[in-house]
């Protein structure tokens, strides 16, 4: 890998680093095949990877063709990602029309791991969440989907629970299960060949409002990260995440500056790179949620999040521009060669350990119709859901 990433030039590093949305076409239609501004976009930027949500995600037949045609239209290999969380966040089941299993929410999850180890059962409940992970992984990997945006490592906060509570994407509020749970998922996922992304460091389960649609600060110590926040993503840095999305929030008491996680060098290179030692792959959230969005110019955003630490750059809102912008960056000498270099080199490692680049890659499943839904899943999904109704009656 490390060859073919110094053999690459300028214009092929940045874009190994962009990951591009596809929600809608020029005509403002719902991209469900690889149509002529596509594959231009595709073969102009040729970019590292490719975000798919619930629009793009139809049948299985319909995803398959689309996955393939997006890898034919590129050199190198794509991942192709998603958010596939469960509950909520089930982008394969959103059309109604694909037959994928309906997962639980991590909440759910929580609640079982937590009915289990009541029962002195801990070893089931990681079982538990292991399984959960596993068919997950396994039901987008026959779709030829390489990447979820998930599991959420954030950690409820208990006197006030923030959003993510209240939409039940969280495991629950005890810093050491959560992690726990954490750690197995992506045990799970991985096995089914999918790589799992943490989310959102450095931990924004106390947020209340939406880094969606506003600017977020929240008032924790670096003890309080120590001691509640970080214990999940150590769990899951432990047990071989490789990848981890960046949140859209800052810290200041934590880091004595306003910048959040996505821009922050103490954040991403001082705390994750650094006293983690995590040499994986970090995600921006959205570039264009207002959090960021509204700070300051999304190129802006990008070199920031690039001088902080990040890697990928999430669904920047015209990656073409953006593309170009970074090319004259490093033109210019603000961006090094190195800097890009080192990104792209964790990217193509994910890549390499996700399958990508065998030299007879299936990019999906033919059995996959067979895979997703199956009995086995079905089984798990009523297991997770009897054990967490126990704990009410």
């Amino acid at each position: 890998m490390r060859s073919l990433v110094r053999q690459m030039n300028e214009a092929e590093l940045v874009g190994q680093m962009i990951m591009v949305g596809l929600e809608q076409d020029e005509t403002g239609s719902a991209v469900t095949v690889v149509g002529d501004g596509e594959r231009q976009m595709l073969r102009s930027i040729a970019p590292g990877g490719v975000i798919l949500f619930g629009a793009n995600i139809v049948t299985v037949d319909q995803v398959q063709t689309l996955v393939g045609e997006l890898q034919r239209a590129t050199d190198i290999p794509l991942i192709i990602a998603t958010d596939h969380e469960g509950g909520l966040v089930s982008r394969l089941t959103s059309s109604g029309r694909m037959p994928a299993t309906v997962m639980p929410s991590a909440t759910l999850v929580g609640i079982a791991a937590d009915v289990l180890v009541q029962r002195g059962q801990p070893e089931h409940a990681t079982d538990l969440a292991r399984e959960w992970g596993y068919v997950i992984g396994c039901e987008l990997r026959a779709l030829g989907i390489t990447m979820n945006m998930a599991p959420v490592a954030d950690v409820n906060n208990i006197e006030n629970p923030g959003l993510l509570a209240s939409q039940r994407r969280t495991y629950g509020s005890d810093p050491a299960l959560v992690g726990e749970l954490v750690a197995a998922t992506v045990s799970g996922m991985h096995a089914a060949g999918v790589t799992a992304v943490l989310k959102h460091f450095p931990g924004q389960g106390a947020a209340t409002l939406d880094s969606h649609t506003a600017p977020v600060a929240l008032d924790h110590t670096r003890a309080r990260l120590d001691q509640v926040d970080l214990v999940p993503f150590v769990a899951g840095i432990n047990a071989g995440a490789r990848a981890i999305m960046s949140a859209h929030i800052s810290y200041p008491r934590a880091t004595g500056g306003d910048e959040p996680a996505t821009t922050s060098p103490q954040l991403l290179t001082d705390l994750l790179r650094h006293e983690l030692g995590f040499d994986g792959v970090v995600v921006t959230d959205a570039l264009n949620m207002d959090a960021v969005a509204l700070r300051r110019d999304s190129v802006e955003v990008a070199m920031a999040a690039i001088r902080a630490g990040a890697d990928i750059m999430l669904k920047p809102i015209d990656p073409a521009a953006l593309h170009a912008a970074l090319v004259d960056a490093v033109n210019s000498g603000m961006l090094s060669r190195e800097r890009l270099e080192e990104s792209v080199r964790r990217i193509m490692e994910v890549k390499l350990r996700a399958g990508l680049f065998g030299p007879s890659t299936l990019w999906t499943d033919p059995a996959a119709t067979e895979i997703l839904g199956s009995a086995a899943h079905q089984d798990l999904v009523e297991e997770i859901r009897s054990v967490a109704r126990s704990r009410r009656e």
